[in-house]
């Protein structure tokens, strides 16, 4: 059975949250977050090509602990 990842973007005070924003954009990726990224194909708690220097940061104690084990899982 294929594992299939959460969007860490949901996880991260980044997100665009307006209606007319792209689909998933935010502060590091504002025309619209990577696929990779978005699918949580890479850790985007460490620096990524074309993330004009941001990169996740949790919007509460408990979405780091969920990114954390994301990522923990995925290896």
């Amino acid at each position: 059975m294929p594992t299939v990842r959460a969007p860490m973007c949901v996880l991260c005070k980044r997100l665009d949250k307006r209606p007319d924003a792209a689909l998933f954009a935010c502060t590091a990726f504002p025309e619209g977050i990577t696929e990779e990224v978005a699918m949580s194909g890479v850790d985007h708690r460490q620096p990524y090509p074309g993330d004009h220097v941001f990169q996740f940061e949790r919007k509460d104690a408990a979405a780091a602990a969920s990114a954390a084990e994301l990522f923990r899982r995925a290896r």
